[in-house]
């Protein structure tokens, strides 16, 4: 809403708004970098499970999709803090 009491969006919302984030644009961009590291390091975990349902499983080979599992699991770690960390600044920006 505007001043005038109008739906819209006036040049003084936008002032108001650029001021309001002008004070979060460190911790806005934190969060969009943290957030795009983890879609980055999810990757690995899709071309894994792929190479499990392309080769590994109709193989038959138990100890190589167990192996594959351990795998899995090492760039899951990295994501999982990431996750964290966001929820963490994202918390940080919606407190102030």
């Amino acid at each position: 809403m505007t001043r005038s009491g109008t739906l819209g969006t006036g040049v003084a919302d936008w002032r108001y708004l650029g001021r309001y984030l002008n004070d979060l644009r460190l911790p806005l961009l934190g969060r969009v970098t943290l957030a795009l590291l983890q879609s980055v390091s999810l990757l690995p975990i899709a071309w894994l499970v792929r190479r499990a349902f392309d080769s590994i499983i109709p193989s038959q080979n138990v100890a190589g999709l167990v192996l594959l599992g351990l795998e899995i699991s090492v760039p899951d770690r990295p994501a999982t803090l990431m996750i964290t960390q966001n929820r963490n600044v994202a918390e940080g920006i919606t407190r102030r």
